[in-house]
Order: structure tokens, then C-alpha cells, then sequence
């Protein structure tokens, strides 16, 4: 699950970032996405890697499971993730 409302990036210490798939909230189809981590435990999604403003946010304390999704194709990393209730 995801956070929709746009974060600011300029006061978190960013510790990883790459292309991902994301699950769409309410359009359940995959998107690719550009992420951010951060040692705050929280993580910025961009639609393209030069944004600078994110399309969206997760707070990786509320999530409960993460799942790797494999496929036959090479694609970037896809996960799916539940939030805690």
C-alpha cells in the first residue's frame, strides 16, 4: 500500500535508489517507477528519475509483507506489499 500524498525530499538522507515496478493503487497495473530509500525508513516513487518532487510516498513501518514477483522476461524489480492493519 501506498501513501498518495507527494513528499519532499530536500531533509531525508537517501541510502538507495533504482527502477522498480510498482503496483498502480487504484489502477492495479504495474508502472515502472523510480525510487528513493531512506535511513528515515521511508520511500519516494518518481516518475522519472530527474523529478523532483515524488508522486508518491511509503512508509515502510506500516508495511506487514513484502513478496518478490519473478518473471520469465527481464524487467525491473517488481514487489508487491501489505500494509499493517
Amino acid at each position: 500500500s501506498t501513501t498518495m500524498a507527494t513528499s519532499s525530499t530536500s531533509n531525508k538522507h537517501e541510502i538507495y535508489s533504482g527502477w522498480l515496478m510498482k503496483k498502480g493503487h487504484v489502477n492495479k497495473s504495474w508502472k515502472r517507477r523510480y525510487f528513493k530509500l531512506y535511513s528515515e525508513g521511508t520511500m519516494d516513487y518518481f516518475i522519472k528519475e530527474t523529478d523532483k518532487k515524488a508522486k508518491g510516498s511509503i512508509n515502510l513501518a506500516e508495511i506487514q509483507r513484502v513478496e518478490a514477483l519473478k518473471y520469465k522476461q527481464p524487467t525491473p524489480s517488481r514487489f508487491t506489499s501489505s500494509k499493517v492493519s
